[in-house]
């Protein structure tokens, strides 16, 4: 059995990224989803937190690329740990874990600290004379075959 959850929603911080004793990385980040409702014939915004936690190759992306207020896409597997917490409490945490093959974290959109930079870079590679674009592949035409043809493979 498969569990994916897919969220769209933007950054809440910017992800705090460490590395295990295993040498592998480990991002956590938490994600604001919102949604729109209608209240008493008027529209509320509802907001929602999600924790997500990132292993691997998709933590190491999040801490180069990703910042505050950043429009994220995540893909993972939902999950749920609890533990007694030091006054005797049970405890639940829910997250999303991102680190499996068919899991995805992505930066759709820039808006928070990190666009910032990549703004600024993106300007200066405009001001820097651009080589010329190698001439796109000209597609081959197809030939056409007769109708008379084409009725000959139709099987019955």
């Amino acid at each position: 059995m498969l569990a994916l959850s897919v969220l769209i929603g933007r950054l809440g911080r910017d992800p705090e990224v460490r590395t295990t004793q295993s040498g592998q990385d480990l991002a956590r980040l938490s994600l604001a989803t919102s949604r729109r409702v209608k209240r008493d014939e008027e529209w509320a915004e509802l907001t929602e937190w999600h924790d997500v936690t990132l292993w691997g190759q998709p933590a190491t992306f999040a801490g180069e690329a990703a910042k505050k207020g950043d429009l994220v896409l995540v893909v993972g597997e939902p999950r749920s740990r609890s533990w007694e917490d030091a006054q005797g409490s049970k405890r639940t945490a829910h997250e999303v874990v991102v680190g499996g093959p068919q899991h995805v974290f992505k930066r759709l959109a820039g808006t928070g600290e990190g666009a910032v930079a990549a703004r600024e870079e993106s300007a200066e590679s405009r001001e820097a004379p651009a080589a010329p674009a190698p001439a796109p592949r000209q597609a081959r035409p197809r030939p056409v075959r007769p109708m008379a043809e084409l009725a000959e493979d139709v099987p019955f």
